[in-house]
């Protein structure tokens, strides 16, 4: 399994993973910088993200959320919100699986 680091920024997320298994060259595949769309942060793309990794790593559930101190509380909560589930579909039904539902709220030491 892997932890996922999202860094919330003035200007988007900066995602990393974190594994005490795993290799630096395996983590960093899924490193990303998700850009703001214009004044808003990217949820669709963060939560496509944290899809992908979800797909790769089942048994993962936790993200660390790193934002800075100019970053709003609303703007960490959606961010907390877009990592809660994904929608999956099949046999024209969709339900929604979690995705990283343990958040650990943090700060950088400056």
């Amino acid at each position: 399994s892997v932890s996922v680091n999202v860094k919330i920024t003035p200007t988007g997320y900066n995602l990393t993973t974190s594994s005490a298994t795993l290799s630096d060259e395996e983590l960093k595949q899924f490193d990303a910088f998700i850009p703001k769309k214009g004044k808003k942060y990217d949820t669709a793309a963060l939560t496509a993200a944290l899809e992908r990794i979800k797909r790769k790593y089942e048994a993962s559930d936790t993200m660390m959320v790193i934002p800075t101190k100019a970053v709003p509380y609303n703007d960490m909560v959606k961010a907390m919100d877009a990592a809660r589930n994904m929608v999956l579909a099949g046999g024209g039904k969709k339900r929604k699986v979690p995705l990283f539902p343990v958040v650990v709220i943090t700060t950088l030491v400056e």
